[in-house]
């Protein structure tokens, strides 16, 4: 039995006129649209892959000239053969669950719905100001909101207008990150990556540490801040995969999009 309306009705999927089929033709042309997009990251991914797998090795640094002329043979840097094929399973991956503590920011499309006093079908896509705006309601700061706390929040911003009403609200597409990988790494560059990568995803992406960068030293920066630190050896020995996505690191409304990756070596 679908469910009784009493108020106002709002979405952005289509008219009244043509009711459900002008939706099934937007979720038709939705549908697609993420084929094109699951294809074209495919293809990025591969060409990276391939990219990085033609990288030209690299020469041994004074160090293991120094341990090959002790031992009286050569001796790999431990953990270093991690990058040298790099696993497609560490691409950074758009559709996959969201975890709780993923922070809304801009370039997030949110899928809400809600039903009681006021009927909504309604997608928005967070703006730069950090807002969506919805009508008859007027915009809403989500910038900084955590996922599980979303629902919640929009809640008590339709109350101020509606009542005897329930809302949800799911992530659609997600917002991309630019992070700058400087310092000791394979491919130094600017590299765009999905909210969901952490610094590991990052680090493959951009070909590893190379031999004159400490895996043991990975620091995240924004704004010329340093936001915290990694060390690989804790997900290569003991497999402690507990770096934090991008944007579950505390935000501010205006820097959401870019961060700064270094290696160097250890201070004494």
């Amino acid at each position: 039995m679908p469910r009784p309306s009493t108020g106002v009705s709002i979405t952005n999927m289509g008219t009244n006129t043509q009711g459900a089929s002008t939706a099934d033709r937007e979720l038709l042309r939705e549908e697609q649209q993420a084929q094109q997009d699951a294809a074209q990251e495919k293809q990025r991914i591969a060409q990276q892959e391939a990219e990085i797998r033609n990288l030209p090795p690299e020469p041994d640094i004074e160090f293991q000239y120094f341990v090959a002329g002790t031992l009286g043979y050569p001796l790999q840097i431990f953990g270093h053969d991690l990058f040298h094929n790099m696993p497609s399973t560490f691409a950074p991956l758009d559709r996959v669950p969201v975890t709780p503590d993923y922070l809304i920011g801009p370039g997030d499309e949110l899928v809400i719905h809600a039903w009681g006093q006021i009927d909504v079908n309604f997608r928005a896509t967070v703006d730069r100001t950090g807002s969506i705006y919805i009508s008859k309601v007027g915009p809403i700061s989500v910038a900084g909101v955590r996922y599980d706390q979303l629902d919640e929040h929009l809640r008590a911003a339709v109350s101020r207008v509606f009542k005897n009403f329930n809302i949800t609200a799911t992530l659609g597409r997600l917002r991309s990150i630019q992070v700058f990988m400087v310092g000791q790494v394979r491919r130094p560059g600017s590299y765009t990556v999905s909210s969901l990568s952490t610094l590991v995803n990052a680090l493959f992406a951009s070909g590893g540490v190379s031999k004159r960068g400490s895996m043991r030293n990975i620091v995240l920066k924004r704004q010329g801040k340093e936001i915290t630190r990694f060390d690989l050896y804790d997900l290569i020995v003991r497999g402690d995969t507990r770096a934090r996505t991008y944007s579950s690191f505390p935000e501010t409304s205006s820097t959401f999009r870019r961060w700064a990756i270094s290696w160097r070596w250890p201070e004494a």
